[in-house]
């Protein structure tokens, strides 16, 4: 009776590990690394498959290679996605921002002033209590000083800066509505002016005689091969040969140009 079920058992695993059956269960073993399986009885399985020790040992090893494959692939786009997180996730936010501001502010900056710096009056001509008692001092040179001053447009509000000019002693009001202005810096020259736009990220450089204005650069911007940081990236000016050159902060700590002089 023993010997028949000895039999009926050893016919059974003849059925279940059959050399086809045999080959799937040791690659699922060795890709699911099944802990219901021992050494032992793998090789056992390998044995009945014709499989030889070390044929077993050259699969295994290969499967080893095929893990550490698939490991350093996962740790590249975990790499790449916390490049995207440190980098694009920013960017995307502030463009997300800049967006609905932006036709606003075109609109609006257009309509109250249409060129880049509009010249207030002379004293004689206008009183300026209200305008000076809100102000907030900027910035501050033996060329000219900066402040800046709230506004209401729809109920939304801005805030604008104004330069003023101590060589020619004039005042300008700075052709751009800005969301939250937290920052200016004066070049050594007295020339140009740079503002910082905490809400926005942006950076804009205007002429202290009024005749121009322009963005350079945002926060988090890609500019070549660099990448701005996200704060404030304005690290100072650097004249050369009188013309004024704007320095930026780089995420690499260097520093690059946003702006020139013509």
């Amino acid at each position: 009776m023993i010997a028949i079920e000895q039999q009926h058992q050893s016919a059974q695993i003849e059925r279940r590990y059959s050399p086809e059956e045999a080959g799937e269960i040791l690659k699922l073993a060795a890709s699911l690394q099944d802990d219901s399986f021992s050494v032992e009885q793998l090789r056992g399985i390998a044995r009945e498959a014709g499989v030889s020790d070390e044929q077993l040992h050259r699969a295994i090893e290969h499967y080893e290679q095929q893990k550490c494959r698939l490991l350093e692939r996962r740790r590249e786009r975990s790499r790449r996605l916390k490049i995207f997180l440190l980098v694009g996730m920013p960017l995307i936010i502030a463009v997300g921002m800049c967006f609905p501001l932006f036709r606003t502010s075109e609109q609006v900056s257009t309509n109250a002033y249409p060129a880049a710096g509009v010249p207030f009056p002379s004293a004689g001509e206008h009183e300026f209590s209200s305008v000076e008692g809100e102000s907030q001092l900027l910035a501050s040179s033996e060329t000219c000083k900066v402040y800046k001053f709230r506004v209401m447009d729809n109920y939304t509000p801005y805030e604008q800066a104004r330069i003023h000019n101590l060589r020619s002693n004039e005042s300008f009001v700075v052709g751009h509505l800005f969301k939250k202005l937290t920052f200016a810096s004066i070049s050594p020259t007295g020339k140009h002016v740079a503002f910082y736009d905490e809400a926005t990220g942006e950076v804009w450089v205007a002429v202290t005689d009024g005749s121009g204005l322009q963005r350079v650069a945002r926060s988090s911007e890609i500019i070549g091969d660099d990448v701005l940081i996200g704060g404030n990236p304005i690290a100072g000016w650097s004249p050369v040969g009188g013309r004024d050159r704007l320095k930026a902060r780089t995420l690499g700590g260097d520093t690059i140009l946003v702006f020139v002089e013509e």
